[in-house]
């Protein structure tokens, strides 16, 4: 529909809210997630990981393709 009335915002704010999205998931997962898992013994990481990967393989492949997809 952007495209069609040529309107740049749209597209515009969908890159920068999901770039902005997809660099606080990253910044969270390496500066305050990684830390606490390298203080729990294997078998609290094996658990968290359990939990937390299926929803992150699903999460962060939307935000980087919405992300590419609104920036080009």
């Amino acid at each position: 529909m952007a495209v069609a009335l040529d309107a740049t915002w749209p597209p515009d704010f969908i890159h920068v809210v999901f770039g902005s999205a997809w660099t606080i998931i990253d910044l969270f997962a390496g500066l305050i997630l990684g830390p606490i898992l390298g203080s729990l013994s294997i078998p609290a990481r094996i658990g968290f990981t359990v939990k937390f990967m299926p929803k992150i393989v699903v999460l962060t492949p939307a935000v980087v393709t919405a992300t590419l997809v609104a920036g080009s």
